[in-house]
């Protein structure tokens, strides 16, 4: 809270002496001094104001009309339709859940190579089963989004080959961007990885930096780009290498910080969270959250 006109300057000392030479009472001269109101979360606007005497300060608190503000990102008011492919993974599993708690959220289409068992009875949502690794399998079924979101990826790169590797990871997500371009998508979200470069000596690193410049070329409204580092899951699914990770990043992660911090691993429900959040805040251009951007937008 900033203060402005506060204490007494040499220009008050001298209208006090002036009210004095003039036969005034200096304890009745009280000028109003107002500080300047502050923002706060959940906080009222108030204004303050303090009353000086010659011989006596006192403060007096008046609440005006209370107006909410908020230093975190100004959010959307307007609801959204919303188009998704990988939504039976661990982190778009997180992301739907997401979803269907906003208000914002009219309508979300699940696209995919099969039906997601967790979200078909809810009214806000539609499934079509499409081969997302076809030349155009989205046919009409993107008209009237705004927002389209994709978490599809190799759970195990390590386990596919490389040609396996781009068909899913590069080549059939930009089949869905170009998709969602053509049908007047504004805004495109990915879930990618942290260290992502087009001239990394690493092939899956390369592939998605090779992806995301791509995705640039397309020219959205508005693009994110999510890059987590280890992405903690309640719950083993790739066996002992996964297993460890899963006990032994936490610890790892408490001693990275500066520079490494986007190296910490993070949960997947904070993960999805953040996806979802992020489509109800106003921005354009290209963005990338790291682990500390992810955090503030899952907690928002």
């Amino acid at each position: 809270m900033t203060i402005s006109g506060f204490g007494l300057g040499r220009a008050r000392q001298a209208r006090v002496r002036t009210a004095k030479a003039q036969g005034r009472d200096q304890n009745t001269y009280a000028p109003t001094r107002k500080i300047r109101e502050f923002q706060g979360e959940d906080s009222p606007d108030i204004e303050w104001r303090w009353s000086f005497g010659w011989t006596r300060c006192a403060k007096r608190l008046q609440h005006k009309t209370m107006t909410l503000s908020h230093n975190a990102p100004e959010l959307k008011t307007m609801k959204h339709s919303i188009a998704m492919i990988g939504a039976t993974g661990a982190v778009g599993t997180q992301v739907v859940k997401q979803l269907l708690v906003s208000p914002h959220a009219a309508q979300i289409t699940l696209l995919g190579r099969r039906k997601t068992e967790a979200f078909g009875d809810f009214p806000a949502v539609k499934e079509h089963v499409v081969d997302v690794m076809g030349e155009n399998p989205y046919a009409d079924l993107l008209a009237g989004h705004d927002v389209a979101i994709c978490t599809l990826g190799v759970g195990e790169p390590s386990k596919v080959s490389n040609e396996e590797f781009v068909a899913i990871d590069k080549t059939a997500v930009l089949t869905f961007a170009r998709a969602s371009k053509d049908a007047g998508i504004g805004h495109f979200q990915l879930l990618s990885s942290v260290g992502v470069d087009a001239s990394s000596s690493s092939f899956y690193l390369r592939t998605k930096g090779e992806l995301e410049a791509e995705l640039i070329a397309l020219k959205f409204r508005r693009l994110s780009f999510f890059h987590p580092s280890m992405i903690l899951t309640p719950n083993n699914r790739y066996g002992l290498s996964q297993a460890i990770v899963l006990k032994t990043w936490p610890v790892l992660s408490a001693g990275l910080f500066g520079p490494l911090r986007k190296f910490r691993g993070i949960e997947v429900e904070h993960l999805g969270q953040a996806i979802a959040k992020n489509l109800f805040t106003t921005k354009d251009g290209v963005e990338t959250l790291t682990w500390s951007e992810i955090e503030a937008t899952a907690k928002n």
